[in-house]
Formats: structure tokens, C-alpha cells, sequence
């Protein structure tokens, strides 16, 4: 059994990106791990060492934290189906959205925001669990160079808050910052206000001082050039000044890719319980 990427570890090769005795080095090493399934697959390797820069250690140590991390959290990796009550519940309280466009330096961009302003609807580990399943979209195609998060919090509020434990968050940005196969290039907050900032007070402790300087609060009706600075409007929303069809579109068009890739998840999970 094996996950269908639907990109050529041999082009990723031949664009320089990695090399051959590098991807070979970590598969020969991983064989010999007990906490991970036996014969993980190049394309996975890959995606590690594009975002790792090629730092073979790096790259071991955080395979190996990619299963360990996700045998934790079964509650955010298992059973990924956008037709389970969890994963509908988060579809129908928030909008997130793949974004198709790239920069021209080949980050992938995800947009979240509240769809439903309701905070009883709300649930931090269903909207983590549906987080991940489009980060994983991300790494289908072409695997990109980064990944820039746009959260809007526009109408999160202190009963929202009230919602999300801390082992919880510290699960969610323990995975994204030691075992996602993305390099986290920028993760934006828009529509900033004092709950934010006193939620970013929580978070801020599970940060990594080398990526403090990758977070950025914008302030509610904030000029868009400001966001411009850092993410092109061609690849923005309409609904954020930029050249994309509109947030509602965008979201649909993400929801069609999620339902595409239902094989994948069931195959990822039976391969990842291998060991």
C-alpha cells in the first residue's frame, strides 16, 4: 500500500532541490526505527528534506516526530473524514481555504476564519483536525517552499477563548513547528484586537524563539497594502483586495479537494497503525 502524491520524487531530483544519496541515507536509516511503519516512502522523505534544507538530522528527527506526534493526537489525525460529525461540525463553523495561487516564491498560502460567529458551535481539536487535512493538500502537487498562514479574527471573542485548552494548543504548534513537512514562512493574524493579543500571550510560549519573527498582528481595518508587503494580491481574495474569485468560491473550490483526497487519509492512517 502506498499514498499517492502526484508528484515525481526523480523531478524534484532533477531540479536540484535534493539529491538521491540524501533521500537513500534517511530511508536506510529509518528502516532500522522501531517508531516508525516499515519502508516510509520517498515522496514523504522528500517533502522533509526540501523544508529541512537538506539537514539530514533534521529531517530523522523529525519523521520520527511526525508519527510520534500524530499516535498522540488521535483526536486530530485519525479518522479524517469530511463526512464524520467532527470534521462537518468544523466545516460548517469555519472557512479555510487552500489558496491556488503560489507566490512567485513557491510558498503555499491556507486562509482561516470564523464562518460561524455562534461560540458554543465552536471546537478548537475539530477545527485543528480539518487544519491538518488541508495542510496536507499543500504537499500533493509540487512541494512547495513555505507556507504562509492567514487567520483572520474577525468576531473571535473571549467566550470563543474560553474554548481552547492548552494542551491543545501546545499540540497544535508543537506538530507545526517539529513534524509538518511545511517550512512556516509567515502566520498572520488579521483583525487583531485585545483578545487576540491576550490569546497570543497564551500562545506565545509554545513558540520557538527562531520563528517568533515569522508571527505578525494586524490591526482591525488595517490598510490591505500592509498585508501586501508580505503576501501578493494575486494570491489573496477578492474579499481582501486581492485578484481571486471570493472567499465563498475559494472555500468551495478547497471543500471539492478535501472530498478528492478521502482515499488518501484512509490509507495514511492504515499505514501510519503499521507499527
Amino acid at each position: 500500500m502506498s499514498l499517492d502524491y502526484k508528484f515525481s520524487v526523480d523531478r524534484v531530483i532533477k531540479e536540484g532541490r535534493t539529491t538521491r544519496d540524501n533521500i537513500d541515507a534517511i530511508g536506510e536509516w529509518l528502516l532500522a526505527q522501531s517508531v516508525v511503519p516499515h519502508g516510509v516512502q520517498d515522496e514523504l522523505i522528500v517533502l522533509f528534506l526540501t523544508c529541512l534544507d537538506n539537514d539530514i538530522e533534521l529531517c530523522k528527527n523529525s519523521i520520527v516526530a511526525y508519527y510520534k506526534l500524530r499516535k498522540n493526537a488521535p483526536d486530530m489525525f485519525d479518522e479524517r473524514n469530511v463526512l464524520k460529525d467532527d470534521v462537518v461540525l468544523a466545516l460548517n463553523t469555519m472557512t479555510m481555504i487552500l489558496i491556488p495561487t503560489r507566490t512567485s516564491t513557491n510558498d503555499v498560502i491556507l486562509l482561516f476564519k470564523l464562518k460561524d460567529y455562534n461560540y458554543k458551535n465552536f471546537n478548537a481539536v475539530s477545527t485543528m483536525k480539518l487544519c491538518f487535512m488541508i495542510m496536507d493538500l499543500t504537499y500533493h502537487g509540487n512541494p512547495p517552499n513555505g507556507l504562509l498562514l492567514i487567520v483572520d479574527t474577525e468576531k473571535f471573542g473571549y467566550k470563543h477563548m474560553s474554548r481552547l485548552k492548552m494542551d491543545t494548543l501546545k499540540k497544535f504548534f508543537t506538530f507545526v513547528q517539529e513534524a509538518l513537512p511545511l517550512k512556516l514562512t509567515g502566520f498572520h493574524f488579521l483583525n487583531s484586537n485585545f483578545v487576540l493579543r491576550t490569546l497570543w500571550s497564551m500562545i506565545k510560549v509554545f513558540i520557538k524563539d527562531d520563528i517568533l519573527n515569522k508571527f505578525f498582528l494586524h490591526e482591525p481595518n488595517a490598510n490591505p497594502e500592509q498585508l501586501f508587503r508580505y503576501i501578493p494580491k494575486k494570491c489573496l481574495p477578492k474579499d481582501y483586495g486581492g485578484d481571486l474569485a471570493s472567499v465563498a468560491i475559494l472555500q468551495d473550490i478547497t471543500l471539492l479537494r478535501l472530498k478528492a483526497n478521502q482515499e488518501f487519509w484512509i490509507k495514511e492512517e492504515a499505514i501510519r497503525k503499521r507499527y
